[in-house]
């Protein structure tokens, strides 16, 4: 008897803390900046892009430009997303991007 209310104890204690675990995650916020380049050769400059912008007309799963892309929630000035897309290239753009546009 002591032995199946240590069991079920146990039982219930891991599941509190299962809980607990998945009620206390931080949730990843982001931030969505708008695309409104005209071609691909811009998609690295951030003064393309419209923090919380609506994307354009055209999006939709083929192209070579991005209609938005997703950041860490800490870039909220065009300065701050010009040194993260610093470096990086078209495709690693479009890579977090979400919907895409022809050129």
């Amino acid at each position: 008897m002591k032995t199946s209310f240590l069991k079920a104890g146990a039982l219930v204690m891991g599941a509190l803390i299962a809980v607990s675990g998945t009620a206390f995650k931080r949730e990843r916020r982001v931030q969505v900046w708008a695309y409104h380049g005209d071609s691909q050769s811009q998609v690295t400059d951030a003064s393309k892009y419209t923090l919380n912008g609506a994307p354009a007309d055209d999006c939709g799963d083929d192209g070579n430009m991005p209609c938005q892309i997703t950041v860490s929630n800490d870039i909220t000035t065009q300065a701050q997303l010009q040194s993260f897309l610093n470096g990086k290239t078209a495709e690693q753009v479009l890579a977090i991007s979400n919907g895409r546009r022809p050129e």
